[in-house]
């Protein structure tokens, strides 16, 4: 299992570039959109539709307008850079983040979000364990990184917010951010080894996510 590739920018479609994608390997994407109404739905132009990754989660206070999805699409079967296209109803303001994982199968369990407000910033949440964690911090200020054993992949063209992995992950293991003050919303989701026993996803063992505190900020 090996990360192989990322890219992210603020707009709604994005192509790998780095090198094309195996055939086989698992394909990621967040996606982060200016409207608490609307919905998106994934694609790409080798593979056609991705799956959603639960529901959008809304987030609060100064981010009440803003939505955060996950999808991925599990078993690339074209060795080429793919296109990757949200198509979001109403067409606002979009930012998507795309990863490739190699050796990976799919999700392990559910995705797992979170809202939070700068007046109850997050202590400890708890969210998905899997032989490969991503996690994705949104934020109204600016993100600087997340922290050891979490590898930060995308940030700055993802309008500061943080896409990050774990590969190779362990049963459970906590990320925390260096972020400035702000309300957030977070998602997290483990992926299993192609040849591994599913670990479930649960509400009580997992990865731990320790933002800083936040204070009130402007998405980007």
């Amino acid at each position: 299992m090996a990360f192989l590739q990322s890219r992210s920018n603020a707009a709604a479609s994005l192509a790998y570039s780095t090198q094309n994608c195996t055939i086989g390997s698992l394909l990621v994407c967040a996606v982060l959109w200016n409207s608490s109404s609307a919905t998106t739905t994934v694609a790409d132009s080798t593979n056609g539709a991705w799956t959603a990754m639960g529901l959008p989660k809304t987030g609060v206070s100064g981010l009440s307008s803003w939505r955060l999805q996950m999808f991925n699409f599990s078993g690339n079967t074209s060795a080429a850079k793919p296109t990757v296209t949200a198509t979001v109803t109403g067409s606002p303001t979009t930012n998507i983040a795309i990863a490739e994982y190699s050796n990976v199968s799919g999700i392990d369990g559910t995705v797992l979000y979170k809202s939070y407000t700068a007046s109850n910033p997050v202590t400890d949440i708890t969210g998905g364990s899997g032989d490969t964690v991503v996690a994705v911090c949104i934020t109204g200020g600016s993100i600087q990184g997340a922290n050891s054993p979490f590898t930060q992949r995308e940030n700055s063209n993802f309008g500061a917010n943080s896409f990050a992995d774990y590969v190779n992950a362990p049963r459970s293991v906590s990320c925390s951010f260096a972020a400035d003050s702000n309300d957030m919303i977070l998602a997290i989701a483990g992926f299993k080894l192609r040849t591994s026993i599913n670990k479930n996803i649960n509400m009580n063992g997992g990865v731990n996510i320790r933002p800083h505190a936040f204070s009130p900020g402007l998405a980007r």
